[in-house]
């Protein structure tokens, strides 16, 4: 598969997308893995920002990176990949269409090695204590954002990632 070219991470032309351009643009999968190594909640958000070639190809190397068990910052992409896929299943839903199954294979894997994947809460507890801690930085927040955010929604992947399997099996089948 050819690299994406600057027009298909980009194909809008906004300010998002440049930013992913920027970052992505001539990058092999194995240079964009570093990329999400390095800083996965940052440069993983330039995956929603990416046109559907460029995502489907991209992500790849954040599949990669999250199922390397060797590698201790891998949790640090979850995040970010998660909210990716919730947005393209929401806005591009046809474009999943040819890796459906095997983000819907990820994101199974992710909930079943949840409770060791490590700086994920496990425990009821660890839930709590970083809701909290999330509430407490969101408040900060609010009123840049003119509305309520949920620190629930931040914190236990769990439920999103269900629906995301659910959704995305039901799409790769269709």
């Amino acid at each position: 598969m050819a690299l994406p070219t600057r027009e298909e991470i980009n194909p809008h032309d906004d300010l998002d997308g440049r930013v992913a351009s920027d970052h992505f643009f001539g990058k092999s999968l194995e240079q964009a893995e570093a990329l999400f190594r390095e800083n996965g909640d940052y440069y993983g958000s330039d995956l929603i920002w990416m046109g559907p070639i460029a995502f489907r190809y991209y992500v790849q190397a954040a599949i990669w990176l999250i199922k390397n068990e060797d590698e201790p910052r891998r949790v640090e992409s979850i995040p970010s990949f998660v909210l990716a896929v919730e947005q393209r299943l929401q806005f591009e839903e046809q474009e999943l269409r040819p890796i459906a199954g095997q983000l819907a294979d990820v994101c199974r894997y992710i909930l079943e090695h949840y409770d060791v994947l490590g700086d994920l809460p496990a425990t009821e507890e660890e839930t709590k204590a970083l809701q909290e801690s999330v509430r407490q930085q969101l408040m900060k927040l609010k009123d840049v954002l003119g509305e309520e955010v949920m620190e629930r929604d931040y914190v236990d992947l769990r439920p999103r990632l269900r629906t995301l399997v659910e959704a995305l099996s039901k799409l790769g089948e269709a």
